[in-house]
């Protein structure tokens, strides 16, 4: 009898290191990043992939925009003048087309109190930040041109400019110019 018992002892313990493993692995392999899923966001080749721009903050869930996507919004080209009074043809895509497919809502009554407090912080991999109020980049309120560049010239931003930067070509000062822009942060004022 203690023989069998022994031997029920060492068969337990030999199923429960066969089973203790590959019911781990089963559970670690369904617990992907359920964020990447998210009806928003839109497809993206590699799950390795950098997102090329990141828009956070009052957009939910946060919105990852990849090279296949930049690729498939409305692209605009304008003339506007370097701080040495060189004039460049950027072209990329304006940021009110951004913030449209990040589910921002712009127009339709762009007046509402809510809205009215909206702005938007665009960030560069330096740490540098800029501001727009969201009624100088809503269509319906102003025609003020805010151009994300990817491209100027014909030719892809130099490095220390890109990938995107921010174009606001009636601005006097290049204040607001952002050089290697990462991120969007769409931002709520206190009431």
């Amino acid at each position: 009898m203690q023989r069998l018992r022994w031997a029920v002892k060492i068969e337990a313990t030999m199923i429960l290191r066969i089973l203790v493993p590959c019911f781990t692995l089963l559970i670690l392999a369904g617990c992907d990043d359920r964020e990447n899923n998210s009806p928003q966001e839109p497809s993206h080749p590699t799950e390795t992939e950098a997102p090329k721009l990141l828009v956070v903050g009052e957009v939910d869930p946060s919105f990852k925009l990849y090279d296949a996507d930049w690729k498939n919004l409305p692209r605009t080209t304008i003339r506007a003048k370097e701080k040495d009074g060189k004039e460049v043809a950027f072209e990329g895509v304006l940021l009110r087309d951004v913030l449209k497919q990040a589910g921002v809502k712009l127009g339709d009554k762009p007046t509402h109190r809510e809205r009215l407090l909206l702005y938007v912080v665009a960030e560069a991999t330096d740490g540098y930040k800029i501001l727009f109020s969201l009624q100088e980049i809503d269509p319906d309120v102003s025609d003020k041109v805010i151009l994300i560049a990817d491209r100027a010239d014909d030719k892809p931003l130099a490095a220390k400019d890109g990938p995107l930067r921010i174009v606001v070509p009636d601005e006097k000062l290049h204040v607001r110019w952002i050089r290697q822009l990462t991120m969007l942060k769409v931002c709520r004022a206190p009431e």
